[in-house]
């Protein structure tokens, strides 16, 4: 197995750059080219960032996999070591930092906040949390979800009402638009602050978007289908009645490509950074939040 090393905050990190799906405890599986093992959680390298992901949450046979892994190849001290070059990151006292891949991406590397069981699938407060830990509010948004009589069995909740809350709690000015408009959404973005949009759905589609970003990672040439193919824009979801909407981030762009780096923060890895042509965005889009912090 080819190692390679990279230099991470406290030392060097033996990482393998050797292809391998990793499953969930629920049968999803991801395929990464990079990842690492650290104590007890697995480290998968997507699109320039590392997501974490508790080794207690993966199958039996990846839990297996990863301790013996991580025995056996420890961490070595950085001492005298070459470091590796950071990527250009930018920041903004208003916002978080923003990297700057080689291939155009810009995207904004979300926290993972600590989530209690029972908001981990309720993601109108899962965005707010994750704000909540990106902007660093000396705030408590799940109490103040709680105060607003939001319960984990509500299966509707008055979502604008939190979401002004929050940015009231927080001191931040909170920006909203019934349209995806991509050069916005981009000077948001540079400055480090996602937006939180509503946005129609389909589950077979994502799936498709999510498994794109696997094909992507094997090749870095490879396109989601034009916006001009008749056949795909029938297949971009309109409808965002009932089950048909849902709650996601935009973290990124590349304006190269015309395309969005969305994440739904509570999904797992697959959908921590998936892509999306900026015309289905502009389409699908009914509603776009924005805390730009006072």
């Amino acid at each position: 197995m080819k190692l390679i090393l990279c230099c991470l905050a406290a030392g060097i990190i033996a990482t393998s750059a050797q292809a391998r799906p990793w499953k969930d405890s629920s049968g999803r599986t991801i395929e990464v080219v990079q990842w690492r093992v650290q104590g007890e959680t697995v480290y998968f390298m997507i699109n320039g960032k590392e997501v974490p992901e508790p080794l207690a949450k993966l199958s039996p046979e990846d839990q297996a996999f990863g301790r013996q892994w991580a025995e056996e190849h420890p961490a070595k001290p950085a001492h005298g070591a070459a470091t590796a070059k950071p990527e250009p990151k930018e920041s903004s006292k208003a916002g978080a930092k923003v990297e700057k891949l080689p291939n155009g991406d810009v995207i904004i590397n979300l926290p993972s906040p600590p989530l209690e069981e029972e908001v981990r699938n309720y993601i109108p407060v899962t965005v707010i949390l994750t704000l909540e830990k990106l902007y660093q509010w000396p705030t408590d948004m799940l109490a103040l979800a709680k105060k607003m009589d939001w319960k984990p069995d509500i299966a509707t909740w008055d979502e604008r009402k939190y979401y002004f809350a929050a940015g009231k709690e927080a001191h931040a000015r909170v920006l909203t638009a019934d349209k995806f408009d991509f050069d916005e959404a981009a000077r948001h973005l540079t400055k480090g602050q996602p937006l939180i949009v509503w946005r129609c759905w389909g589950k077979e589609h994502d799936e498709k978007l999510v498994a794109f970003n696997r094909t992507l990672q094997a090749n870095p040439e490879a396109k989601l289908p034009s916006p001009r193919d008749a056949a795909e824009r029938k297949t971009w979801p309109t409808d965002s009645s009932n089950s048909n909407a849902i709650t996601s981030m935009v973290i990124g762009f590349n304006r190269q490509r015309g395309e969005v780096i969305l994440a739904i923060p509570c999904w797992g890895p697959d959908y921590v950074a998936f892509r999306m042509r900026k015309e289905e965005m502009e389409v699908s889009t009914y509603a776009v939040w924005s805390f730009d912090p006072k």
